[in-house]
């Protein structure tokens, strides 16, 4: 299901970066926007080299483990709780993840903006840094290596993975709507679309000319707009 949540993502993700090419095209190619859709192709570029590790160490997992039954199509090692926590732990694969995860975060920061930040939190966090950990006496004080791998078994520990994976996706998504917001390529669906008349002067002098100018208008229900002075 995890697995499927990723594809999903990556289908929507490919889409979105299509509506930004497309919009930056109908829009004459204009220099700023080509920009944006240059930094968007980066963007993909930098999640599909994630991906490709996640993808990777998942392999690995299974590798270690005895591979995958030939005739059941099972997992040999599922319930090994031994060499997934050794490769991740002992062996520094989890400090090699969590590097990759967090500088993939600050990648999008830097690319999408400083304003984003809070957007894009670290997505390797420590046991202290996670609520639900915090507080617990056996897990407050692990690093996210020991917190997600220890004494984990393959099965659990390529779920783990495949987690990691919906929240690259995630914070992918999240760059490319921002980006796409830069070029007008977002969808805004109104459900009240109308005609306005503004006019010149509120009062006219009998026999004046009478000037106004006409305009459609549009709102949508699901929407709550923010108006800034100064």
């Amino acid at each position: 299901s995890l697995e499927r949540m990723a594809t999903d993502y990556e289908t929507k993700n490919n889409q979105q970066l299509s509506n930004i090419s497309s919009k930056v095209a109908e829009r004459n190619n204009l220099p700023e926007e080509v920009a944006i859709l240059n930094i968007a192709k980066e963007v993909q570029d930098q999640t599909n080299a994630t991906m490709e590790y996640l993808r990777g160490l998942k392999d690995q997992m299974v590798e270690i483990t005895g591979g995958i039954d030939p005739e059941t199509g099972a997992l040999v090692g599922a319930s090994d709780y031994d060499k997934v926590s050794t490769m991740m732990i002992q062996q520094g694969k989890g400090k090699e993840l969590e590097k990759l995860l967090n500088d993939y975060a600050s990648f999008l920061v830097d690319k999408t903006g400083s304003d984003n930040a809070d957007k894009f939190q670290p997505l390797a966090k420590d046991a202290k840094d996670i609520p639900v950990f915090a507080n617990s006496p056996n897990q407050k004080d692990k690093r996210f290596a020991e917190l997600y791998f220890e004494n984990t078994p393959t099965a659990a520990g390529m779920a783990t993975v495949s987690y990691l994976e919906t929240e690259v996706m995630e914070y992918e998504r999240i760059a490319l709507e921002i980006l796409a917001d830069s070029v007008g390529a977002a969808d805004v669906a109104f459900t009240d679309i109308f005609p306005l008349i503004r006019p010149e002067s509120k009062v006219v002098a009998a026999g004046g000319k009478y000037s106004a100018e006409m305009f459609i208008a549009a709102s949508s229900a699901a929407l709550s707009p923010k108006f800034y002075m100064n």
